[in-house]
């Protein structure tokens, strides 16, 4: 009899424990256990050692040690925030498993995400229509994949990104009206990122992206695909230096950009498309390294020159008029395919050779 209450007085402490436990790891937001199904891990704030749930608690008033670690998310998914409640509702998590997407007209402030150290996916940040800053995501120091930041009409810094020391590959700007600079990016060394892709388009007062100077690409690594259209006011590419391959090109569109010059350090082109038109002031294309000619194998290769430059084209085998392959400063539009200059190259020599040939023979004969 004694044995057997010993057992049952044993299971039902263990099943109390167990109990609690789960009370600590399952407790979240509803507004967002909705959208995604928490990971949490043992590790709680100093302050919560009262054993009060980790999940929906006010935001701590410090940042936490670096032994502290609160994972949250979805593996191989999306954790969407999509109003403050949803901010507040992550205010211990420090790491985002799986992709973050922060997006909705009602979210004002980023500062309950101020103990956010790392998102192991995508950072969204987009359709933030009354947001102005990025503060609060001081502590973000590791994004795995991509940022994209849209859709911010309001938004004048993005200095909350000031801490990242793992930055993604992949950086997408667009549509943020009032942003002038990317002044507040990561102070890195210049070209310690290695960048695939960048993206800045329809950002009407930007002027500045010496920023991207953290980016760079490295053989034998693929060239980065960079797209940077209809921002009227940026007048130059400063901060792509660092960029030595370029795979793809579209540049267009941009009102004030008057040099690209900062693309001279481009070595490798193609496969391709390239483009560049549309740029009213851009009145020569010093800049561009005329083994692009060479390169790019497949799509168009479309370089036009502003301040009245008009359209010229050119076949297979033949470079456009205005188009040399000792300077491409007088260029006004070149289509061209590698193949096509290489046929040209061969029928040259082909000939060369006859002629060669040809006036041996003549000597020989006489």
């Amino acid at each position: 009899m004694k044995l057997r209450l010993a057992f049952i007085v044993f299971f039902e402490i263990l099943f109390l424990t167990t109990s609690d436990a789960a009370l600590v790891t399952t407790t979240t937001h509803p507004s967002v256990t909705r959208h995604a199904k928490f990971v949490s891990s043992d590790a709680r704030h100093p302050a919560q050692e009262s054993g009060s749930p980790t999940t929906g608690d006010p935001v701590p008033t410090s940042i936490p040690s670096d032994d502290y670690r609160q994972t949250c998310g979805i593996a191989d998914g999306v954790t969407f925030v999509q109003s403050q409640a949803d901010a507040i509702a992550l205010s211990n998590c420090t790491d985002v498993v799986g992709s973050l997407t922060i997006q909705g007209p009602g979210i004002t402030s980023l500062a309950p995400l101020s103990n956010l150290r790392q998102v192991d996916g995508t950072l969204e940040l987009g359709n933030l229509k009354g947001l102005t800053t990025l503060q609060g995501l001081e502590s973000l120091r590791i994004i795995t994949t991509g940022i994209q930041i849209h859709d911010i009409p309001l938004l004048t810094s993005v200095s909350g990104l000031v801490s990242i020391k793992k930055f993604p590959r992949i950086f997408q700007l667009t549509n943020c009206d009032q942003l002038r600079s990317l002044t507040g990016l990561p102070l890195l060394p210049a070209g310690s990122i290695q960048i695939t892709n960048i993206t800045i388009t329809a950002n009407a007062l930007l002027a500045d992206i010496s920023a991207l100077s953290i980016f760079a690409t490295q053989r034998p690594q693929l060239g980065a695909n960079v797209v940077i259209a209809s921002n009227p006011a940026l007048v130059s590419l400063q901060g792509l230096e660092g960029i030595n391959q370029i795979s793809r090109l579209r540049l267009v569109n941009n009102q004030r950009l008057s040099s690209i010059r900062a693309l001279t350090s481009v070595v490798t082109w193609g496969p391709g498309p390239i483009e560049m038109m549309g740029n009213t002031v851009l009145c020569d294309l010093e800049g561009v390294n005329t083994t692009i000619i060479a390169q790019v194998s497949w799509g168009s290769l479309t370089l036009q020159k502003g301040c009245g430059g008009g359209v010229m084209t050119g076949g297979p085998g033949q470079l456009p008029p205005g188009v040399s392959l000792v300077s491409t400063k007088s260029a006004a539009v070149g289509r061209v395919t590698a193949e096509g200059w290489l046929l040209g190259m061969m029928i040259l020599l082909t000939w060369d050779s006859c002629n060669y040939l040809l006036s041996r023979n003549l000597e020989y004969k006489q």
